[in-house]
């Protein structure tokens, strides 16, 4: 039995109340609450107390790993899913105009700033984020953008290009140096 207290707001007093919760004794005579679910920590649980051999218990807990991971790709597939709903606007702010051989080019796009500034606050909301991997190897500058779940699930998408001579030097400054 364990006891509890309910606070009465309208007089300032507390009046004990006696709940029955249910208990399990590990080996170490220890008591927590009893896990009731069908989960494969409860099963690797069960398993101990019933003597179960540890090589049976590692494939359980090799069970719970895969099933962990299933239940992570699942909860990140559902953000993806909600975030891809979401209506979002890019503004594309950055106007180009040049001359070539054949006339004049022009045109509008979006600068990284405008879509991370409009994709961070839907990411959020359905709890990912993003971040940027930036390294320089073999002649090439390669930008990972990396969408992460608060459970840990990570998903790359990678874009390398060879600088650009004016590009380079302003990209030099961010990159990690060897």
């Amino acid at each position: 039995m364990n006891d509890a207290v309910e606070f009465d707001t309208d007089t300032g007093t507390h009046t004990p109340i006696r709940q029955q919760l249910p208990m399990a004794t590990t080996a170490t005579t220890s008591h927590v609450p009893a896990i009731s679910d069908r989960s494969p920590s409860s099963m690797m649980i069960a398993a101990f107390k019933e003597g179960i051999p540890l090589d049976q218990i590692e494939k359980m807990m090799d069970l719970q790993k895969r099933w962990e991971a299933g239940e992570a790709k699942k909860a990140f597939t559902a953000a993806m899913t909600a975030f891809k709903a979401e209506p979002i606007t890019i503004l594309k702010r950055k106007h180009v105009s040049f001359d070539t051989s054949k006339g004049n080019t022009s045109y509008s796009h979006a600068k990284l700033s405008d879509v991370t500034d409009a994709i961070g606050p839907a990411l959020a909301k359905h709890v990912l984020t993003y971040d940027w991997e930036v390294r320089q190897e073999n002649g090439l500058i390669t930008v990972d953008c990396v969408l992460t779940t608060c459970a840990g699930t990570r998903r790359k998408s990678r874009c390398p290009a060879r600088p650009m001579p004016t590009a380079a030097r302003t990209l030099s400054r961010l990159l990690p140096r060897p």
